[in-house]
């Protein structure tokens, strides 16, 4: 059997995803410490190789072929999120557009028999139809979306083409352990710090906006899922955890636990969202019923669960 690249393998979900697949080989620009043993070059993981590269250059890609033959690509190295992307355009296009040609391309070139790509539930953008399936209309409303909408387009294409088979993960709302890094905090972790500090949690608006969050060991089991049985051609699966939650409820459930785990009082307060708020969806009623009934998909956070874990991690 083959080897598997994890790109982006340093990153919160390759590092949790390299848990689950043997003999992957994680590239990545970055060259983490937390990867390593007592700060020698063996990885935590067993059966993993990992090469220091950037996925824009095909040396890089080709340093991979040293550990054998290539059968399968999982493509998460990208510039992750909105504010990323707004603050350097130039190289969210070249990493999300660029870069994941060149890995496709690398794929063809070897033989690779699948890719399965990492994209967003952002490139859907305004929803107009409830609940939200694969088939939804995609109308990204910022440039990290619209880069992972250009990626899908060139997964397609390489499947037509070049009978690749490339299969496409939209995922919902994040988050888990490891993914609290400042100053780029999304809601969740940005909650439980915030209760930790005995600050108050801010709300835009009314609080009640939906989005759908799912564990970063559930997105892991996901993505195993899809690796395990890759269909033929193109396909497409959201990938969330099914449950729609409002940011009121899940203040609730951050106060509650900070009552149950530190027996003191967290406020909340309502302000009027900031300007790039606009871009964000107010209802969010994310389906993954495919996926559950093609692969057989069960998540296993709930956010109480989650939230709980994050708590001890910080």
């Amino acid at each position: 059997m083959g080897k598997t690249i994890i790109t982006g393998g340093a990153g919160f979900v390759g590092s949790n995803l390299a848990r689950l697949i043997k003999s992957s080989i994680l590239l990545d620009w970055r060259n983490p410490g937390y990867l390593f043993e007592n700060e020698t070059n063996q990885l935590v993981f067993d059966d993993c190789e990992f090469v220091h590269g950037d996925i824009r250059n095909s040396d890089d890609l080709e340093k991979c072929l040293e550990f054998g033959e290539i059968d399968s690509i999982i493509h998460l190295a990208s510039i992750p999120g909105i504010k990323k992307c707004k603050k350097d355009p130039k190289l969210a296009k070249s990493v999300n557009i660029d870069g994941t040609e060149n890995v496709l391309d690398f794929a063809r070139k070897n033989d690779v028999k699948d890719v399965i790509f990492a994209s967003s539930a952002g490139v859907y953008g305004e929803i107009v139809e409830h609940p939200i399936t694969e088939d939804h209309p995609k109308d990204p409303l910022n440039l990290y979306s619209e880069t992972k909408r250009k990626g899908e387009k060139l997964c397609r294409e390489y499947a037509e083409k070049y009978d690749l088979d490339t299969t496409v993960m939209r995922m919902s709302n994040l988050y888990g352990p490891g993914f609290q890094t400042k100053p780029n905090l999304t809601v969740i972790p940005l909650f439980v710090l915030k209760a930790l500090q005995n600050q108050p949690l801010t709300i835009y608006g009314d609080g009640e906006q939906t989005r759908d969050f799912v564990h970063v060991e559930d997105v892991a089991q996901g993505y195993r899922k899809t690796f395990e049985n890759q269909s033929s051609g193109f396909g497409v699966y959201n990938l969330g955890s099914g449950v729609t939650t409002s940011m009121n409820q899940l203040a609730d459930i951050i106060v509650d636990l900070v009552e149950k785990l530190y027996d003191r009082q967290t406020e909340t307060k309502h302000v009027e969202p900031p300007e790039w708020r606009d871009e964000a969806r107010e209802k969010f009623d994310y389906s993954i019923k495919n996926i559950e009934d093609d692969l057989g998909y069960e998540p296993e956070f709930d956010l109480e669960k989650g939230i709980r874990e994050l708590f001890k991690s910080f």
